[in-house]
């Protein structure tokens, strides 16, 4: 018999073993608009208004549509769009409004029926195109558009959906589990089956109540193919209604009973949502799937044989794990691993901040030491019941070697590589700032105060995080949280001495963006510079370290001194002849609002 308080209890025991973890995946979750964007966003308008607007809003879209008028329907979006752009509400020097950024695309998508706009507009325009050249690239510009938010945003919610199966049951989640999709070779396939979805609740839309009966009848659908990926989207669907006929009501009263844990949200500006609602709420939903998958198996619901991954839902005995893994049975107990060179200036450098003098014997066997205590812990936590076993999965997993000596994030770095780093981080990043300008503005902006191809921000933001938070690596959660607080650090006193010493030029403002202070730091980069600080940490400056590490002594210290010289003269010319201009520090504000579309949404921004 269903319990809620029952359900609710197991799932604030699982979001306590993993709770930094959840709420990591719950705030990407929101960056990417997968779940949980408007807790990112901190919505404005009235909620209710929209929702009783919305009915009316789309049917008014579609009828304009269907009767030709493209413009009616072009400007219904628009006036939807300036309602959204109020003046947005400031509580001491944040700014709390969705006028510019990626998020604010993804907090006015719904509202805005930008969605609709751009279908319309492509399918008008492939009619009314001429030549088969203009139809196929208008026909691929829309496919990449979509591709994009299928592939990704959507897709993720399986990604996250399996981990909170998976931590619901174990104590232990291994980070290669976030590839699970990779390895059973299925990212595509599920990819399709959620476009199904999609589609389908899509078109039961208009009729409200069908809409909101399908919604409760494919509900499922995402744990199921989590569980199985090897399902078709039309096998999925039919699956989740099977398994949600007579449960439709109940789980519509599940989630009424979570409104009043939702008001802690909006009580806390959304900070209550983003550290405990959001992942509480994706755990009942993992908890809410494995009561309906037992009670589909007791009652022998059609094709409920499928869901067979059993251990994803219990642990195995120890018996069972040692068949599947007889290479691991035996293991050696994991040894201290130190790092020493009978230097004690050295030796605490490379301790504290992971820095050392050169590569030598010392650390080829600190790293092998490591990469070998690494493979003794996996292997025990699964050997122990405490980690999901991959080898038990009823879809073969492919490619899972784990080349640690490639991908090993605990290990130092040397002067000569941390230099060279600096400079390719700081140039990526300029890379980054000039595309955002190409897609955004169709135009050439060379970023930064400087006058080189770097961004020095980047540079020393991404050595900063490897050397200063060198103690937090092997805590992920921990790693990102640090990396958010000092990349917003670093971000506002860059923003404030620049202003400071060149007379009060800007060189970014994000007045406008969603949580913004004083316009020098906001939400929204500062996740990403999260996400970013993780990727290089876990993933990038390992990958670079072993190719630099492969040049020459000699020649790497050459190359440092040259770039360093070329750095440092573009500073002292810059410090009196700063990089400004169009795109750089032309932030002359206007009242003008400009609407782009972009794949789903509408894109807004005031010109500045």
């Amino acid at each position: 018999m269903f319990n809620r308080k029952t359900l609710k209890q197991k799932a604030r025991e699982s979001l306590k073993k993993h709770f930094w973890l959840y709420v990591c995946l719950c705030i990407f979750a929101g960056i990417l608009g997968t779940d949980y964007s408007e807790t990112l966003q901190f919505i404005k308008y009235d909620s209710t208004a929209i929702e009783t607007s919305n009915v009316n809003h789309y049917s008014e879209l579609i009828t304009d549509f269907v009767n030709g008028d493209l413009t009616a329907g072009q400007k219904l979006v628009n006036s939807r769009v300036k309602d959204s752009l109020d003046i947005p509400i400031t509580i001491g020097g944040f700014e709390l409004g969705h006028v510019k950024g990626i998020l604010s695309i993804l907090a006015n998508n719904l509202f805005t029926g930008s969605f609709v706009v751009a279908l319309f507009n492509t399918v008008v325009n492939v009619i009314r195109s001429t030549t088969y050249s203009s139809v196929i690239s208008i026909i691929a510009a829309a496919l990449l558009i979509y591709a994009a938010i299928i592939f990704f945003s959507s897709v993720y919610k399986l990604v996250y959906a399996r981990i909170f199966l998976e931590g619901r049951t174990y104590e232990s989640i291994h980070p290669s589990s976030l590839l699970f999709l990779f390895h059973v070779k299925r990212w595509i396939r599920v990819s399709l089956a959620l476009f199904l979805r999609y589609l389908l609740l899509m078109l039961w839309f208009p009729t409200v109540i069908g809409f909101i009966v399908k919604r409760y009848s494919y509900y499922l659908v995402p744990y199921i193919l989590a569980e199985n990926p090897t399902l078709s989207g039309k096998e999925a669907i039919k699956l989740s209604e099977k398994m949600m006929y007579g449960h439709k009501w109940e789980c519509f009263l599940l989630e009424l009973s979570l409104i009043p844990i939702s008001l802690l949200g909006m009580l806390t500006m959304g900070i209550g949502s983003i550290l405990f609602v959001n992942p509480y709420k994706e755990c009942i939903n993992a908890e809410y799937y494995a009561y309906i998958r037992l009670l589909s198996h007791e009652n022998n619901i059609e094709n409920s044989e499928k869901l067979n991954d059993v251990y994803l839902f219990e642990i195995p005995t120890k018996e069972i794990v040692s068949s599947v893994y007889p290479d691991i049975a035996d293991l050696p107990e994991v040894k201290a691993v130190t790092y020493s060179t009978n230097n004690p200036t050295w030796d605490f450098l490379a301790d504290m901040f992971g820095v050392i003098k050169k590569y030598d014997d010392n650390e080829t066997e600190y790293r092998e030491s490591i990469s070998n205590n690494i493979k003794i812990i996996n292997a025990k936590n699964t050997i122990e019941g405490k980690s999901y076993p991959h080898r038990l999965c009823p879809i073969p997993e492919k490619d899972r070697k784990m080349h640690l000596e490639h991908t090993l994030y605990l290990r130092h770095y040397s002067i000569s590589t941390l230099i060279l780093m600096f400079f390719i981080f700081a140039f990526v990043g300029w890379l980054w700032e000039v595309s955002i300008h190409l897609v955004e503005d169709h135009l050439f902006v060379n970023r930064g105060v400087l006058h080189g191809p770097w961004l020095p921000i980047y540079g020393a933001g991404g050595l900063m995080i490897l050397i200063l938070l060198n103690k937090f690596r092997n805590k992920p959660a921990m790693e990102f949280l640090s990396t958010v607080f000092l990349c917003g650090v670093v971000e506002y006193i860059t923003s404030w001495y620049l202003q400071f010493a060149h007379g009060g030029e800007k060189w970014w403002d994000y007045s406008g963006y969603i949580i913004n202070l004083n316009g020098r730091i906001c939400a929204e980069g500062l996740l990403i510079f999260g996400l970013g600080g993780l990727a290089a940490v876990y993933f990038a400056a390992p990958l670079l370290d072993n190719l630099l590490s492969k040049i020459k002594l000699k020649v790497a210290v050459l190359f440092s001194v040259i770039l360093l010289s070329i750095f440092i003269a573009d500073l002292i010319y810059s410090h009196e002849n700063p990089n400004t201009g169009k795109g750089i520090t032309d932030y002359a504000v206007s009242d003008t609002v400009t609407t782009i579309p972009v794949g789903e949404s509408v894109l807004h921004t005031r010109n500045i």
